[in-house]
């Protein structure tokens, strides 16, 4: 796992990128969504900046983002797009996170704050970006993914 620091970029932006996509899709009815489940804190806040924008003074969202490597194998998992899903790290915080080629976006959905090696990466106005750039065949998500395609086969 390696650190990458990225200089400028539209924070206004990208919080109201991922509050509409968290928005959306935390009142979809369809299937993929269902686990989506922002609470009445965080739906607020995703509303408010969808609609009014995000520096309307609304509180922003607490996220990081990852990027991965190419894979040496030529298999291309990074460069996959993924519905948002949830997910939750070693202290028990929730995240949703999103997948867009090989970078992901975890916003936190827990009322607990992040802790230890986190609040160093959380995205923040006016601020570089610090970057996590990590192999996505050593993630969690990656053993889900095949785990997935493996039953799928033998079926």
């Amino acid at each position: 796992m390696g650190v990458a620091v990225i200089d400028r970029f539209d924070f206004d932006q990208l919080m109201e990128f991922m509050a509409s996509v968290l928005l959306k899709a935390s009142v979809s009815s369809l299937e993929e969504f269902k686990g989506i489940s922002l609470g009445e804190k965080y739906l607020s806040q995703v509303k408010k900046i969808s609609l009014e924008g995000s520096a309307s003074g609304v509180q922003p969202l607490d996220f990081f983002m990852m990027r991965y490597k190419p894979s040496d194998d030529g298999t291309y998992f990074e460069q996959s797009f993924a519905t948002p899903y949830v997910l939750r790290d070693v202290f028990g915080l929730k995240w949703i996170a999103i997948r867009v080629l090989d970078w992901e976006i975890r916003v936190k959905v827990d009322n607990r704050p992040a802790r230890d090696l986190v609040p160093d990466f959380l995205v923040k106005r006016g601020l570089p970006i610090s970057v996590m750039v990590g192999n996505f065949k050593d993630t969690k998500e990656f053993r889900h993914f095949t785990s997935i395609v493996k039953r799928a086969r033998s079926n």
